[in-house]
C-alpha cells in the first residue's frame, strides 16, 4: 500500500467535490478505500475549520487617504483555494472578513 502525501489527499478530495459522483463511486474509480477516503475528507474539513484569519491592519498612510486617492486606489485580489475575490476600495472590512471566512470554510 502506497502512502499518499497530504497535498495528494487534498487534491483527491477537491476532485471528489467537483465530480458530482457519490463517494463510493469516486473511491471505486480512484482505487481508494471508501473508509480511508472518508477519514481524509473529514480530517481536511476539520483543518479548514480550524484555520485562522490573518488580521490585516491599516498603515498610517492608508488611514489618512483622501477620497480622491481612494478613487485611484488599485483593487485588491484575495485568493483562497480556487476562488478569487476582487475588492475595489473603499473596503468594507467587516464584509471582506465575512467573505474570506466563508471561502476558507468551503474550500473542501
Amino acid at each position: 500500500m502506497t502512502r499518499r502525501k497530504p497535498e495528494e489527499k487534498r487534491e483527491l478530495v477537491q476532485r471528489f467535490e467537483k465530480s458530482g459522483m457519490t463517494m463510493r463511486e469516486f473511491c471505486e474509480r480512484e482505487g481508494v478505500s471508501f473508509y480511508t477516503f472518508r477519514g481524509w475528507r473529514q480530517s481536511i474539513k476539520r483543518e479548514v475549520k480550524d484555520e485562522k484569519l490573518v488580521e490585516v491592519g491599516r498603515t498610517a498612510t492608508a488611514a489618512r487617504s483622501t477620497s480622491a486617492s481612494l478613487e485611484r486606489a488599485t483593487p485588491v485580489k484575495v485568493r483562497i483555494g480556487e476562488a478569487t475575490v476582487e475588492v475595489i476600495p473603499p473596503i468594507d472590512e467587516a464584509a471582506l472578513e465575512t467573505v474570506v471566512r466563508v471561502l476558507a470554510r468551503s474550500r473542501c
